[in-house]
């Protein structure tokens, strides 16, 4: 179990986590999952607690792209409401993270919820025999009481 567990949706696993900076925010943890990119902000100066800043569902991600000559910067942007945001975040190794992320959100799969609308139940029992359809006929009179007792015994 990792620091990150008690954040982490059903089915959702951390692919990797790296020390950074969301949004000019201060240093934190980005924690990238098949289903989200996280970022950790620390409570204090003087404490190791962190508590969820931004999290951003891999499904909203638009585009993944570097900008910056010397300190390079992860801008992501996303959709969210209608509205077009963009998020920024530096770390070590931006061209490795970065392919990261684009590489969750290519195998990234929104969780589906099925909804049962209509729900048919099949029995699957034995067939009827001959004679059961025989009777059935004659009760429903497509057959004479003759034909019937021929039809019987050729059965």
């Amino acid at each position: 179990m990792n620091a990150y567990s008690d954040y982490l949706k059903p089915n959702e696993d951390v692919i990797e986590t790296i020390d950074g900076t969301m949004q000019r925010s201060g240093k934190g943890t980005i924690v990238l999952t098949n289903k989200r990119l996280i970022y950790f902000k620390r409570n204090g100066i003087l404490t190791d607690k962190m508590h969820m800043f931004i999290q951003l569902s891999l499904g909203d991600v638009r585009e993944v792209t570097l900008s910056g000559m010397i300190n390079k910067i992860i801008n992501v942007k996303t959709e969210q409401k209608n509205r077009i945001i963009t998020y920024t975040c530096q770390c070590k190794e931006p061209e490795i993270f970065m392919q990261r992320i684009l590489g969750a959100k290519q195998e990234f799969r929104e969780d589906e919820i099925v909804e049962a609308k209509n729900v048919v139940i099949v029995e699957q029992g034995k067939k009827d025999s001959a004679a059961d359809i025989l009777k059935k006929r004659l009760a429903r009179g497509e057959i004479t009481k003759e034909e019937f007792h021929d039809k019987i015994q050729r059965t």
